[in-house]
């Protein structure tokens, strides 16, 4: 998958090319056009000679590598964190494909 960052005045974007149709994982493709309610990043979709793009609005956002190089996490920083972490788990888990109960 094609990925690029781009940025306007105001915003900054991680961009995702949705690859050509015969792409074998269209899983993937169906996870990033799912709306999710109090997803982590906000999605916009957007056509430009008849190939789709995801947009993904990633300002203000740091990685976690440069964030903590310049500090360390207190212990209620990093209980706050890793609650947030189960929340988007706990969340993302509601869109997942459900496996057949042979497979359990």
């Amino acid at each position: 998958m094609r990925v690029e960052y781009k940025r306007d005045l105001k915003h900054n974007y991680m961009v995702i090319w949705k690859p050509e149709e015969n792409f074998a994982e269209p899983y993937c493709i169906r996870m990033l056009e799912e709306p999710i309610s109090g997803a982590i990043l906000l999605l916009q979709q957007h056509s430009i000679d008849n190939q789709t793009l995801f947009y993904y609005e990633i300002t203000g956002k740091q990685s976690m590598n440069h964030l903590l190089e310049k500090q360390k996490l207190s212990y209620n920083q990093l209980r706050l964190l890793i609650e947030h972490i189960l929340a988007a788990l706990e969340e993302a888990y509601e869109h997942l494909l459900k496996l057949p109960e042979y497979a359990l």
